[in-house]
């Protein structure tokens, strides 16, 4: 994951309120300017922070640490209303006279699915707060490489975020469209390979109805379910960035 964060001057955006935390001010307007990918990469780069988080709160819930969990999950509902003060601003900022080579319709389409991420995340860390779960001893190992997979999903996503900027900067050369069609080609691959492993993880699940209760099991499939939404969103973004590319 990234290792730094540019943080968005939200005081131009919201009333003259200043952001928490700011090491660095850029209006938003300025990064328009430069690329309307940048301030969709200031997003990202906060919902990458939040999709940080869900490993370490599971593997507190498989060590039964759940004062932990219930601690990791507050930060992550911080996080994800930090994200949506991003969109936001994205959404209330985007000149509508400024000239860009594809509808503001579809990238704000794209900004719904990039904010569809951290909001499942959020609605993940509801669902481990909401009953004291225990992951089976049989899950353990299955279910962390399916949390791998998922994260991996996110990640290709936003490299092809980052990828934009050098196609626009190239005015749509053929090397840079064909370098994130390669980008997005691996990210439907990817999460292929997500929901193959999501699968697998819940037939283990299923097979354990005389050690599980039926409760648990419906709890431990909805976390399923939502880990394999945010690989699918991840998805999302990509087809919503190749429909882009194509019409130009």
């Amino acid at each position: 994951m990234l290792s730094s964060f540019i943080i968005l001057n939200l005081s131009t955006i919201f009333k003259g309120e200043p952001y928490e935390n700011t090491h660095m001010r850029i209006p938003i307007l300025r990064l328009f300017r430069k690329s309307p990918f940048k301030p969709l990469r200031v997003h990202m780069e906060k919902s990458l922070e939040t999709l940080s988080h869900l490993k370490p709160m599971f593997e507190n819930l498989a060590q039964g640490n759940f004062e932990k969990v219930e601690e990791i999950a507050e930060t992550i509902y911080k996080l994800e209303h930090e994200c949506d003060k991003i969109k936001d601003g994205i959404r209330d900022n985007l000149p509508k006279t400024l000239l860009m080579p594809f509808a503001r319709s579809d990238f704000l389409g794209l900004v719904h699915e990039q904010d569809e991420i951290p909001d499942k995340v959020e609605d993940i860390a509801v669902l481990l707060t909401l009953k004291k779960l225990k992951m089976p001893e049989e899950l353990k190992a299955e279910f962390f490489e399916f949390l791998e997979r998922v994260e991996s999903t996110v990640e290709q996503a936003v490299k092809i975020v980052q990828e934009m900027d050098r196609v626009l900067e190239s005015s749509f050369s053929k090397k840079e469209i064909e370098g994130v069609q390669k980008l997005i080609d691996e990210l439907e691959q990817r999460e292929w390979k997500t929901d193959k492993k999501a699968c697998k993880v819940a037939k283990i699940l299923l097979n354990l109805e005389n050690e599980v209760s039926p409760v648990e099991i419906y709890m431990w499939m909805n976390i399923i379910r939502e880990l394999s939404a945010l690989a699918d969103h991840a998805e999302s973004m990509g087809k919503n960035i190749r429909l882009m590319i194509a019409k130009v």
